[in-house]
């Protein structure tokens, strides 16, 4: 399971609509050896969060690598567990322990981004219904 279309379960618009905010989640299709993505979140009709993704094949496989944002840096992340529906993007020797998993059951995916900082460890969730 190393190729892109693996992954295809991906693709589609996303949103996780909360009463304080809209998180969007776009996966173009894969294409070309890869998958391009955008988030955005949308807090009092201001985009307060983006982040831009690439899912593509590479010497060790599939890997997500992001930008938080224009011209910061790109942060990679290889696949660690890739089963249907199902992935989880991280790195071993990343002493944040960042892992981003995706999970997708009919038409909501579901979205868990953990990690440690100096405070312990932190979790971010997300659950999006399928717009488009």
């Amino acid at each position: 399971m190393d190729t892109i279309q693996h992954l295809s379960w991906l693709e589609g618009t996303w949103a996780d609509v909360r009463p304080d905010a809209i998180i969007e989640e776009t996966w173009l299709p894969p294409r070309g050896g890869t998958m391009l993505g955008v988030t955005r979140t949308v807090r009092d009709g201001k985009t307060t969060f983006e982040e831009y993704g690439r899912i593509g094949v590479t010497d060790s496989g599939l890997a997500l690598s992001t930008m938080l944002g224009l011209g910061k840096p790109v942060l990679v992340y290889k696949v660690m567990e890739l089963a249907e529906n199902h992935v989880i993007f991280g790195n071993a020797d990343d002493p944040a322990q960042i892992r981003i998993a995706y999970h997708r059951a009919d038409n909501e995916l579901r979205a868990v981004v953990t990690g440690v900082r100096d405070e312990g460890a932190w979790t971010l969730n997300f659950i999006f219904a399928k717009i488009r």
